[in-house]
């Protein structure tokens, strides 16, 4: 019998050694292991060491084809959708099945196939499916609000998703903040339907950061500075925190933009930022793709940010007159007056913001009441703006005054993260 025992162990083993585990394996194996309650000694060594065999079989066996249900669930479906990110996490089983279906309206269905959840986010895997190839009606809006549960109140981020030819199914992601990890199932919100999806959640299957630390290091710049506050990689994004003084961040359509993350000496894909103002300060959230898995070093790059010039200009107001101001050109396209209103269009850099402008001469000024008509245009690599320049005058002006102008100054700064 001992030499059986020997026998399928030795099987096992090399069942084991030929199935590519889970990392967490060995841990949960030691701590099995080591978690069993102290039994009173055999008397028997011959009886021990039987039943040790047969339960380090069983242990051995059931570990086995956990690991293998584990890289079987996969999310399908979903090639060429999702970035390589997403499918690679997906490939290596770490989603979550969901497979429940329900009605968005009549004739229109909602799969939500599955879901893949991190610290910095859940994304939650869907298929729309229509046979009478009407989803591409503007009308129909399935545009999630929020996902809820115990302690959890996650809100709708982004989305996006692919629609086929015959315009009969469209498949995509939704992004939210991520869920509480007490949440034992979910409900999925909508904004114009009344409509409400639960499903299971199993929050043990969220993929915890790999880097989740402060950075703590400013930029300083025109007005004030930029404070970088903390970074938090996970698997499937990486976001950076942090806030501003600057008070003119709004004069320019994306302040963010031009900030950089870069890993081991390579750019890192961004995925989008957003912010938000109270009082004198700004709050902003970075986000980018994950971070490479030999990550060596790590830096935040201030390329351009909002700059001020003083600039004190006074413009002949001709028709078709262009001028240099704080590096850029300004191109007078237009200048109308009727109805007690004078207009002065105009076509800059999408990045410049004139600041006290006003019209007239040396006698007699009127300040600019507001702008209108904005309008972009791509000129070779270069987006222009050109905008109305509305002021309440009833003559022909012979100036235009412009005291200062706000622009994406560039900076060039380099913040080095220390790994912890």
């Amino acid at each position: 019998m001992s030499d059986n025992i020997e026998k399928r162990l030795k099987e096992e083993k090399q069942k084991i050694d030929e199935q590519i585990a889970p990392p967490e394996l060995e841990g949960r194996l030691r701590t099995a292991l080591f978690s069993q309650k102290k039994q009173r000694r055999l008397r028997s060594p011959f009886i021990w060491k039987t039943i040790a065999a047969i339960l380090v079989i069983t242990m051995l066996t059931s570990y086995h084809y956990q690991a293998f249900a584990y890289y079987g669930k996969k999310i399908l479906g979903f090639d060429g959708i999702v970035s390589d990110t997403l499918q690679d996490l997906n490939e290596a089983g770490l989603g979550q099945i969901i497979d429940q279906s329900f009605q968005l309206k009549e004739g229109i269905t909602m799969k939500l196939n599955g879901l893949i959840t991190d610290e910095n986010r859940m994304i939650l895997y869907y298929t729309i499916s229509s046979a009478n190839g009407n989803l591409d009606e503007p009308e129909l809006d399935y545009t999630p609000s929020k996902i809820t549960g115990l302690f959890t109140n996650s809100m709708f981020e982004s989305g996006s998703g692919k629609i086929n030819k015959a315009n009969t199914e469209i498949k995509g992601t939704f992004s939210f903040e991520p869920p509480s990890p007490f949440a034992k199932k979910l409900t999925l919100h909508f904004h114009s339907i009344n409509k409400q999806i639960t499903f299971d959640y199993d929050p043990s299957k969220a993929m915890e950061a790999t880097i989740n630390q402060k950075v703590n290091q400013a930029v300083a710049i025109d007005g004030g500075e930029i404070q970088f506050q903390t970074i938090t990689a996970s698997p499937t994004l990486t976001t950076i925190k942090g806030s501003t003084d600057v008070k003119e961040i709004t004069q320019v359509t994306q302040p963010f933009e031009q900030i950089s993350l870069i890993a081991n000496g390579e750019l890192v894909e961004p995925k989008g930022n957003e912010y938000s103002s109270s009082f004198n300060k700004t709050n902003f959230e970075l986000d980018f793709d994950a971070l490479p898995k030999d990550l060596q070093s790590l830096q935040i790059k201030v390329d351009q940010y909002l700059g001020y010039e003083e600039v004190k200009e006074k413009i002949q107001l001709n028709k078709g007159e262009t001028v240099e101001i704080a590096g850029h050109e300004l191109t007078i396209h237009d200048i109308n007056v009727s109805n007690g209103q004078t207009k002065v269009v105009i076509a800059t850099d999408e990045s410049v913001t004139l600041d006290e402008v006003s019209i007239g001469d040396e006698s007699q000024k009127s300040p600019l009441e507001k702008v209108e008509d904005q309008k972009l245009t791509k000129q070779q690599d270069q987006i222009i703006e050109e905008r109305t320049l509305i002021f309440e005058s009833t003559s022909l002006p012979k100036y235009l005054y412009i005291e200062g102008v706000h622009f994406m100054k560039p900076y060039n700064e380099i913040i080095n993260i220390r790994l912890n």
